[in-house]
């Protein structure tokens, strides 16, 4: 065989996988995430709030992200390569396995759908977060807080006349018990990082088609959409901006005790967020809003994909999800019925998703 034909079939290769619907899906997910960032500075435009689209270009996250992916290409590869198996369903031992794991012609590892996927997750998703952060900050501005109220109401009238914290304090109102919740509650950030690295290096391509798809729509539609219509600050802001006493005021009481003795991180974050929101400063990811609950949303999704991977991560996810919920209500960051809202939308969003995904298989956009 000359080598003009073995490049010539080469090339080949490479253009049909390029043009394969596992890297179709990448292009069309960064379509949305330009359409969701023009969408923002138009209504920046519209709305007059000059500058407020600015922290899409926030260096540190374009930064943070591909150094995860490439801190975390070593395990991917290690996982792959013990997942490799040969025609028979065997493992394959020794440098032969390392070998198929490399750079065999259907288990390579760095395959064009592969690479585009890691380059999902260490470019795109930069830039999908730092225009969702941009658009949350302009939430209250589009639309002033007006909910609180109403939604304290919800909640009160759905747990038999007594607000949800109401209940959760004689069970979890103990110093050890709110700090560990509180560290909890604030692993969600390195583990959306850690989820969104491991799923752009995952091999398991509809899942994570499906999971990104997803991951994008809960942040538009529940994050952005939703919490405009429903625009609230949460509990532990009710008094500030409804004017009216806070019922929440002795379970804000006990979270300040705590943080008087030592910081609690809830609390502290809580004050940045209004000190932010109260000047006017665009700090980037500290916009104010709480219904629907992304934080619960997501970490519901990140369970979905444990129980697609492996029934323990699916139980160990799922168990982290409630313990979201739960925490987003006795740290004073959410209503419960956010959290409730939030759990229907995100089942919403993953299975419309996947019914999409599934009647259009094949096609350029949702396909395998």
């Amino acid at each position: 065989m000359s080598w003009g034909r073995v490049t010539d079939e080469a090339s080949g290769g490479f253009l049909a996988a390029m043009a394969s619907p596992e890297v179709r899906n990448p292009v069309s997910l960064l379509l949305l995430i330009l359409v969701y960032g023009a969408a923002g500075y138009l209504v920046e435009a519209l709305a007059d709030l000059p500058g407020r689209m600015n922290n899409v270009w926030y260096e540190t996250t374009f930064l943070v992200y591909p150094l995860l992916v490439l801190w975390g290409s070593p395990f991917a590869f290690a996982a792959h390569r013990w997942a490799i198996r040969d025609s028979n369903g065997r493992w394959i031992p020794g440098l032969a396995g390392w070998r198929a794991a490399a750079n065999g012609p259907a288990t390579g590892f760095l395959t064009p759908s592969r690479v585009a996927w890691v380059a999902v997750a260490a470019l795109l998703m930069p830039l999908f977060l730092n225009t969702y952060g941009s658009w949350k900050g302009m939430l209250p501005a589009l639309r002033p807080f007006s909910f609180d109220q109403a939604i304290s109401e919800v909640d009160r009238a759905l747990h038999f006349g007594r607000l949800p914290w109401e209940h959760l304090q004689p069970l979890l109102g103990r110093p050890a018990i709110t700090r560990t919740i509180d560290v909890l509650y604030i692993l969600w950030l390195p583990l959306n990082a850690s989820v969104l690295v491991w799923q752009g290096w995952s091999g398991k391509h509809e899942l994570k088609a499906r999971f990104f798809l997803s991951y994008v729509l809960i942040y538009i539609v529940l994050g952005t959409g939703m919490a405009i219509a429903l625009s609230s600050a949460g509990p532990c802001y009710y008094s500030a901006v409804t004017g009216q006493p806070s019922p929440y005021a002795p379970l804000l009481d006990y979270l300040g005790t705590l943080d008087a003795g030592q910081p609690l991180i809830a609390v502290r974050i809580q004050r940045t967020l209004w000190e932010n929101y109260a000047s006017g400063f665009g700090m980037p990811f500290v916009g104010i809003s709480a219904m629907p609950s992304v934080h619960v949303a997501v970490a519901v999704l990140f369970a979905l994909v444990g129980w697609r991977t492996a029934t323990w991560l699916g139980w160990l996810l799922t168990v982290y999800a409630l313990v979201v919920l739960v925490g987003s209500i006795h740290l004073g960051w959410h209503y419960a019925v956010d959290g409730y809202v939030s759990i229907v939308g995100g089942l919403a969003i993953w299975a419309a998703v996947g019914a999409v995904r599934t009647r259009t298989r094949g096609g350029p956009a949702l396909a395998h």
